[in-house]
């Protein structure tokens, strides 16, 4: 591993390393069959042939060129057993910020366990001198390599270990903290005691910001070997012999952070579940929205609790083999070594662990169990409130009619009126032509003769029964081709997708659009005009009533003018159209009223 940096400021640096190797230790949850996938992906079988390894989609695969902007890593195969271990070799390519220039080449180890080593030796850095470098530059490097190695591995992770680490990490499992460990041949400070590095001061500080909390300091063979709260460094000219030791000593330190870090998760989920059942008594009193989070947190924390259970499967799984592997290189390990008497507290914490996720989980099947109870008394409600708008939405609708048909009988005595004075008109017209109220000279013969009277008389009355037998039938027949129409209203009850409901009216032909806002409702009725073409059911008005906060469609009413059509029918033709339009999925019909 190589890198040119573009550090200007000014450092204060006392401990230098030589010929540093720098390991990163993680556990994360495998097993032989997730294992032997990742081979697959891999294809292990090829080995030296080596593939691009990208954590982007394609999302034009039948395209013969892929761009992954620079976001990707070539990984070559060296050893591997299916569903056992894998060892490759690795090529990082992630962008840089401007001014650096960085080569890394990583080797990594992956066992079915959840073991995963990554290594680099670092061959120059900028300030480096014949192999020494300093700790602040150290720093540096590591940040850069642990972000970089995160983003390697997520990329051949299954989607089902991605969603484990991003529980545990809170959706940050990228930026997740790795067990460090430095290996290097000298130190430069060489003090006559190895507490003197706990000076609290430039020793104590540099050390800390590689390892963390800085916690002892041993003696090695012509060296130190320093552990920390997050990682270790040991410096000796025989480092080779301490280096297989302190890879086992440092995956336990990656399990038992791992473990803190899963905890904390637990404890997260007991402080959730304290303000969901302060919603919960808030949608007791009719917090609609309450109701709402209450229910999708309850849904995503049974699932959580789930995928803990399969965490702890998973750690304790790993420990037992961790165990039989140091005993397999030399059984007395099991009785002296203090590295496997801390892999069995480790176990033990796993069980007091899974007690807490247990009781966990009984919170949640508590308040599941409250929830159930809730969502019938909430249903009540719903159903209630429902037949309140439906009888207000009946009431309203009769009162339309009423006014309606008040409406067409007005407009009925309107049109006799018309006629009426028309009639008028016509005769003060004729009265004109033959003469002001002048009787014609054949009328008045006919008044001197004998019988004149009488049929003046006669043909007066004739007329006048005529006319009003006429009239009577104008008036029903105006009035029966006003009254007679067919009305349906039909309750949906169904939810909606408001914008493709709103694209749906703007083709539509809208005669009025009424809003009504009442606390978390806003319900709206839209009434327009089809287009009745030919071939389709003749429609003269439709309205639909939703409600759009809701995203709920309530009712819809229609009137026909043709008698003999069959409502359900046209029912059927307005449903048929609003799901092409993509409203909603209709699974069953509403109830009809007439």
């Amino acid at each position: 591993m190589t890198t040119v940096g573009n550090i200007d400021d000014t450092l204060t640096e006392i401990i230098k390393l030589k010929n540093v190797k720098i390991a990163l230790v993680e556990w994360l949850p495998f097993d032989r069959n997730q294992l032997s996938a990742l081979n697959i992906k891999l294809d292990s079988l090829h080995r030296k042939r080596g593939h691009i390894v990208t954590a982007r989609k394609d999302n034009s695969p039948s395209e013969i060129i892929f761009k992954d902007d620079g976001i990707s890593c070539k990984v070559i195969v060296e050893e591997f057993e299916p569903s056992e271990y894998v060892s490759f070799h690795a090529f990082l390519n992630f962008p840089e910020e401007d001014g650096i220039n960085q080569t890394e080449e990583i080797s990594g180890n992956i066992n079915s366990w959840g073991r995963v080593i990554y290594g680099a030796d670092l061959i120059e850095a900028e300030g480096s001198i014949d192999g020494w470098i300093s700790l602040d530059i150290l720093t540096r490097i590591i940040v850069d390599l642990t972000m970089d190695t995160s983003q390697m591995i997520d990329s051949l992770l299954t989607e089902y270990q991605r969603n484990l680490l991003d529980l545990v990490f809170m959706k940050e499992s990228a930026k997740r903290t790795k067990v460090l460990l430095l290996l290097a041949d000298e130190i430069s400070v060489h003090p006559e005691s190895p507490q003197e590095f706990f000076d609290g001061e430039e020793l104590q500080n540099e050390l800390e910001q590689v390892i963390g909390v800085l916690q002892k300091v041993e003696s090695l063979s012509e060296g130190f070997l320093f552990k920390g709260s997050s990682g270790m460094i040991a410096a000796s000219k025989n480092i080779k012999n301490y280096e297989q030791s302190l890879l086992e000593r440092s995956f336990s330190n990656a399990i038992r952070l791992f473990l803190d870090d899963y905890s904390s998760i637990i404890w997260h989920l007991w402080d959730e579940s304290r303000f969901i059942e302060k919603d919960i008594d808030k949608a007791m009193l009719g917090d609609i929205t309450s109701l709402t989070r209450a229910q999708n947190w309850i849904t995503r924390a049974s699932s959580d609790a789930i995928m803990l259970s399969d965490i702890l499967s998973y750690l304790r799984d790993s420990i037992t083999e961790f165990v039989s592997e140091l005993a397999e290189s030399d059984p007395k390990r099991l009785h002296y070594d203090p590295l496997i008497q801390e892999l069995k507290l480790i176990l033990d914490d796993s069980h007091i662990t899974t007690k807490r996720v247990n009781d966990t989980q009984k919170v949640i099947h508590g308040l599941e169990s409250k929830m159930v109870a809730l969502r019938d008394f909430s249903n009540a409600l719903a159903e209630k409130h429902m037949r309140r708008i439906s009888d207000s939405m009946a009431q309203n609708t009769k009162s339309m009619t009423q006014m309606t048909e008040s409406n067409n009988r007005a407009s009925d005595a309107l049109s006799i009126i018309e006629l009426i004075l028309a009639g008028s008109v016509i005769i003060d017209v004729v009265l004109v032509l033959v003469g002001e109220y002048a009787y014609p000279e054949w009328l008045g013969n006919l008044f001197n003769s004998g019988f004149g009277s009488i049929i003046v008389l006669g043909v007066t009355a004739v007329l006048w029964i005529s006319m009003f037998i006429f009239l009577r039938l104008s008036k029903r027949r105006l009035e029966s081709s006003a009254i007679r129409r067919q009305r349906g209203a039909y309750v949906i009850g169904r939810k909606c997708n408001v914008e493709n409901l709103e694209n749906y009216l703007t083709t539509k032909n809208i005669l009025l659009r009424n809003t009504e806002c009442e606390g978390e409702s806003e319900l709206i009725s839209v009434t327009w005009e089809p287009h009745n073409n030919k071939g389709k059911p003749e429609i003269s008005s439709v309205i639909l009533y939703f409600d759009a906060k809701e995203k709920f469609i309530i009712q819809i009413d229609f009137e026909s003018s043709d008698m003999t059509i069959n409502l359900k029918r046209c029912y059927d033709y307005l449903i048929a159209e609003m799901e092409e339009s993509g409203i909603f999925n209709l699974h069953e019909y509403g109830n009809a009223c007439y």
